[in-house]
């Protein structure tokens, strides 16, 4: 029992920070289960890039276009230090130089060396641009093997990047009875519970860990099972301790 009073002796003192963290993530949990009707709807992300035409032909001018309708073109200055700059300053992400022979190598079928690019190291714009890039220059070769002429298959290989795609969220989710909302409040929940047992717990440990306290601990009659008793007070606490949530979200939900 002495420990029992000790640790709860302890406890009380840190209630005010439990609730604390209760209160700011009440606030933030709330306002992010207001705000996520939006979350299903889908956008396509547009990378700034910035493009340096050495080849100056139509079928480059075609793959300036189609940069254009996909991502956003920015103008800047064709200078070292102007490049750097800009991606410096996040004014572009991506500066594309389209090599001359450019039109001449597609022809015949080579993609090796057709462009230089200066980009952030280990982005995910610069991955997703290239990716697309990659996709066009493969498309208008297999186009142009297929016995098509270099500027038909830049179009027929831009016409692919149009097309639309229906795409549908399965939710599998009874809508009547589960809100989907609510999965964003149990998807934080756990940092509330880590955040009152780091702020709560691990003081009242440390404080009875204490280097002086457990030298008299151990000088005293007190049986050396008490390390037991803290664990299992632990566990109690634990269980305790943590909010339960509202009353009018689900007990279950499943996620997108």
């Amino acid at each position: 029992m002495q420990i029992f009073n000790v640790f709860f002796r302890i406890s009380k003192k840190k209630i005010l920070i439990g609730l604390m963290y209760v209160v700011i993530f009440a606030l933030i949990g709330f306002a992010m289960v207001g705000n996520s009707s939006d979350t299903s709807n889908f956008t396509e992300t547009k990378v700034k890039v910035s493009v340096i035409d050495n080849d100056n032909s139509e079928e480059s001018k075609m793959l300036i276009d189609f940069i254009d309708k996909k991502h956003k073109i920015i103008e800047i200055d064709n200078t070292k230090d102007a490049k750097l700059d800009s991606l410096y300053y996040f004014e572009v992400e991506y500066i594309l130089t389209i090599k001359e022979g450019y039109s001449e190598k597609l022809q015949n079928g080579d993609t090796t060396y057709l462009f230089e690019s200066i980009k952030h190291p280990s982005t995910y714009t610069a991955s997703y641009f290239e990716s697309q890039l990659d996709e066009y220059i493969s498309s208008v070769v297999a186009f142009r093997k297929g016995g098509n002429e270099l500027k038909v298959a830049c179009e027929k290989a831009e016409n692919l990047f149009d097309t639309p795609i229906d795409v549908n969220t399965e939710t599998f989710t009874n809508e009547k009875s589960i809100d989907e909302s609510s999965g964003f409040f149990f998807r934080y929940l756990p940092y509330l519970f880590i955040s009152i047992l780091i702020s709560c717990l691990c003081p009242i440990i440390v404080t009875i860990n204490r280097e002086d306290l457990r030298y008299r601990t151990n000088s005293s009659p007190m049986p050396k099972r008490s390390n037991l008793a803290l664990a299992f007070l632990s566990a109690i606490y634990s269980a305790t301790a943590e909010p339960n949530p509202p009353a009018s979200t689900p007990s279950s939900t499943v996620i997108k």
